[in-house]
C-alpha cells in the first residue's frame, strides 16, 4: 500500500524535537575546512552563546508544511524549520521506511552569528548582508539517526573568494596611490 499511496495535505508539528542531536553544533563540527573550528568556538565563544552549542537536543518552533505523498515517500517543498538559534529552509523527502533526504539553507540567528564570527574570523566569509551565517546543509539518514552535512564545496569557495578579494585589495592598495595623494600632471 505504501508504494501506491498518493495524495497531498498539510502537516502541523507543534512539539518538534530531534533528541540527542544538536544540529547546529554538528554542522560546525563537520566544517573541517576551517582549521580547529570546534576548538576555537569552545575556547573563544562567550558563555551565553556556547550554551546554544552545548545543548543536547534541537528543539523546533511549531512547523507547518504542505506535503505530497507519492512513489513511496512524503515530499515537502518550501519547508521552514525554526529553532531559537537558526532557521532551516528548503525541501525534503521522507520515504515510508524512514530514510530522510533534504537540501536546506541554514541561517544562524544574528546575535549568535556575531558571537561565532567574533570567535572565528574566517567564518565572516559565510555571512549574508544581515550578518547571519548562512550555508547549505544536507540532512540525511534513517530516522531517528539524522546527519547534517554542510556543503563543503560551497564553504571552500566562499572562503577562497574572500581571501582572493583580500589579496587583490592589498595588491591594489600597494600599487595605486593613496586617495589623499595628489597625482600631478606634467605639462610639456
Amino acid at each position: 500500500i505504501s508504494r501506491t499511496l498518493a495524495g497531498y495535505g498539510r502537516i502541523i508539528l507543534t512539539d518538534g524535537k530531534v533528541a540527542n542531536l544538536n544540529l547546529l553544533r554538528e554542522v560546525f563540527d563537520r566544517l573541517a575546512v576551517v582549521p580547529q573550528l570546534a576548538h576555537k568556538l569552545q575556547e573563544k565563544l562567550p558563555d551565553s552563546s556556547r550554551r546554544h552549542l552545548e545543548a543536547r537536543d534541537t528543539v523546533f518552533a511549531p512547523i507547518e508544511a504542505s506535503i505530497t505523498a507519492a512513489n513511496g515517500a512524503i515530499t515537502v517543498r518550501d519547508l521552514r524549520v525554526e529553532s531559537d538559534t537558526f532557521v532551516l529552509a528548503g525541501a525534503g523527502r521522507l520515504s515510508w521506511d524512514g530514510v530522510l533526504s533534504s537540501q536546506m539553507m541554514l541561517s544562524v540567528e544574528p546575535g549568535l552569528s556575531g558571537a561565532i564570527i567574533g570567535s572565528v574570523k574566517e567564518l565572516q566569509a559565510l555571512s549574508d548582508a544581515d550578518g547571519r551565517l548562512t550555508l547549505p546543509v544536507i540532512l540525511q539518514g534513517r530516522l531517528p539517526n539524522i546527519t547534517p552535512l554542510p556543503d563543503i564545496d560551497y564553504v571552500v569557495s566562499r572562503l577562497l573568494m574572500t581571501k582572493t578579494r583580500e589579496w587583490l585589495g592589498d595588491l591594489l592598495d600597494r600599487a595605486l596611490p593613496a586617495r589623499g595623494d595628489v597625482v600631478r600632471e606634467r605639462h610639456l
